[in-house]
């Protein structure tokens, strides 16, 4: 795992490579172009005197030795590059030497540029021949290169220059921005430290950057959702619990009736063992439906095809042992759609049960339709739900003010069912209430 330090760091140092590089790259650009005009001109000053020589001033040639000035009246004249060049041409005997150094004229080479000094002089040696009677002329030019090399090292030390204030500055500037950052870190690392399912609390931390706002926004969002979740989980806990120790008390209750009257009294015993199956039975399903709830979410789904109205026959067959009073109105249409048989025994199981404990005894329309979805409608005319509860109708143990009596019982965990098998079989599911008038619940199965 690398460390933010040691990041920042390695970056800084391959900056300031680069800068270095850069400098390295464009001085020796600079050097090599100063260099490369500098022979260009030596060249062709060379070619210009050579043309002279053998064109123009012939056959005056041997006058450049008498008369000095014909190099600067004529040729330098023409071309005013040679007045940056020192010449000394050799024929024969005669020489013409504008004082060029003896220690450039012995490394001369013929046609081949050469330096004195690491560039502080340069010289090109070139040799024609004149006439029909190939007369040879040598010639010698040299450059001064004192004042390009003392530019040269101008624009190297400016350039050095701004690469040591530039690295200064991101020396300085990463340094500042490393301790802002760190001390933000170091903020932020301790407000995780005593974070806990008992303490999850959001941190309050004003920053400079965007990003780290966006870091802090979507980690107080995750706590935050952690702990409705906490709590979620700690009131369902308490809950079950609570459902549980109901039953439990009852059973105990009458265990003591059995134990104090039952032996002498058979119509007391007989009561106390109704009363405890029936209490088994509702312990039976609410831990049925708890293991539903809290079971693995990537439940795998076999899906087959399924005929709805079969299904729906099956779960009224197996509800009016309970609810005989029940009153349905359906006409079974024959409906085929591919979805895991199990899941959906639940589904409408658990809103079938929801029309008829909250029917208030009158009739139930069950409708199953195709349109561009495979509808199946369930409404009663019960006893309805307000807004509030319509709105927290899939809250684990939740059940309304108005349902909350012995009559109806239940354990406000049906939808919550109905909740988990639409969202893991992708059904359409829309409900609508209103209190007094009764329920009406829409779901839309896909065809294929």
């Amino acid at each position: 795992m690398k460390s933010l330090k040691s990041e920042l760091k390695s970056l800084f140092f391959k900056i300031i490579v680069a800068f270095i590089l850069t400098y390295l790259v464009s001085i020796l650009m600079v050097g090599k172009y100063m260099i490369n005009n500098a022979k260009k001109e030596l060249r062709n000053g060379m070619n210009f005197l050579i043309y002279e020589i053998t064109e123009e001033l012939y056959p005056k040639n041997i006058d450049i030795f008498k008369n000095k000035n014909i190099i600067n009246e004529m040729i330098r004249k023409e071309n005013q590059t040679l007045n940056e060049l020192k010449i000394l041409i050799k024929y024969k005997d005669e020489i013409y030497d504008e004082n060029v150094d003896k220690k450039l004229l012995k490394i001369a080479v013929d046609d081949k540029v050469k330096n004195e000094n690491f560039y502080d002089y340069m010289i090109l040696k070139k040799s024609c021949v004149v006439g029909e009677s190939k007369e040879k002329y040598t010639i010698y030019l040299a450059k001064n290169l004192i004042e390009e090399k003392t530019l040269f090292l101008k624009i190297s030390l400016i350039f050095f220059t701004g690469i040591l204030i530039t690295v200064i500055i991101l020396i300085v500037g990463t340094k500042i921005f490393f301790n802002r950052l760190k001390s933000e870190l170091e903020i932020f690392e301790k407000g995780n430290v005593n974070i806990s399912l008992e303490n999850l609390e959001t941190i309050r931390l004003s920053t400079q950057f965007i990003e780290f706002k966006n870091i802090i926004h979507s980690y107080n969002d995750m706590i935050e959702r952690l702990d409705y979740q906490n709590k979620k989980q700690v009131d369902f806990v308490n809950n079950a619990s609570h459902e549980l120790r109901t039953p439990i008390f009852i059973i105990g209750g009458y265990i003591d009736m059995i134990k104090r009257w039952g032996k002498q009294d058979k119509k007391v015993f007989e009561e106390a063992l109704i009363s405890i199956e029936s209490e088994i039975k509702n312990m039976s399903q609410l831990i049925d439906k708890i293991f539903f709830l809290a079971r693995d979410k990537s439940v795998k789904v076999v899906k087959t095809e399924v005929e709805l109205s079969n299904i729906i026959m099956e779960c009224l067959s197996a509800l009016k042992i309970k609810y005989k009073s029940a009153k349905i109105v359906f006409i079974p249409e024959y409906m085929i759609i591919n979805t895991d048989e199990e899941l959906i025994k639940v589904l409408i199981n658990n809103l079938l049960e929801n029309a008829m404990k909250y029917g208030a005894d009158k009739p139930i329309e069950i409708v199953l339709r195709e349109k561009e979805k495979v509808e199946l409608i369930i409404k009663d005319n019960g006893i309805g739900m307000n807004e509030e509860s319509l709105e927290r109708i899939y809250e684990r143990f939740y059940r309304a003010e108005n349902s909350r009596n012995k009559r109806y019982g239940g354990y406000g965990l049906g939808m919550s069912i109905v909740k988990e098998v639409v969202k893991v079989l992708k059904i359409d599911i829309e409900i609508k209430s209103e209190f007094g008038k009764g329920t009406e619940v829409k779901l839309g199965f896909n065809v294929n």
